[in-house]
């Protein structure tokens, strides 16, 4: 699954996911999506900015966590 802020949510109406759900960031609301390979393959240059930007805005809040490079498998 990959890890989108909710505001960018829009950006990929126009792609199906499988399966959509809460992702617990209190700084920035964000929803975890999961695509077919097919979907996400023909969509990777709409779908990885968006991705890797919500990875940039999360993992700052993580910086006092212990687990923060071992149990945040949203970020690999």
């Amino acid at each position: 699954g990959c890890m989108i802020n909710e505001q960018d949510l829009p950006n990929l109406s126009h792609i199906s996911s499988k399966k959509q759900g809460p992702f617990e960031n209190p700084g920035n609301p964000a929803t975890i999506l999961e695509f077919q390979w097919k979907d996400f393959a023909a969509n990777k240059e709409v779908i990885e900015p968006l991705w890797l930007k919500s990875c940039s805005d999360y993992l700052p809040a993580q910086s006092k966590s212990q687990y923060r490079n071992k149990h945040i498998g949203e970020l690999y």
